[in-house]
């Protein structure tokens, strides 16, 4: 029983500024953590990450994080925010 993953449009911004400011091989990771972490929470999202306040979870795949929504009745993920990262800290 798979989820179907959906992203916020203010996600979708932030992925696109990450994104823009990234040089070509921070984009090649950025994509490749994109597709990574559509495939991680099509399959038991609300065990992936860390919990957060408000239903809410967190989940890394360098250099991404995202926070993200379960809604188990319509089995849908819905990532609400992006952000890239490198170590120590965002980039």
């Amino acid at each position: 029983l798979m989820f179907q993953v959906a992203w916020d449009p203010i996600a979708l911004d932030e992925l696109a500024s990450a994104w823009i400011r990234a040089d070509s091989s921070m984009r090649k990771a950025i994509n490749s953590a994109v597709q990574a972490i559509d495939l991680q929470l099509q399959s038991v999202p609300n065990q992936q990450g860390e919990s957060r306040a408000e239903n809410q979870r967190i989940l890394f795949h360098a250099p991404l994080g995202v926070a993200f929504e379960v809604d188990v009745k319509n089995r849908l993920v819905w990532v609400i925010h992006a952000w890239s990262y490198r170590r120590g800290g965002r980039a």
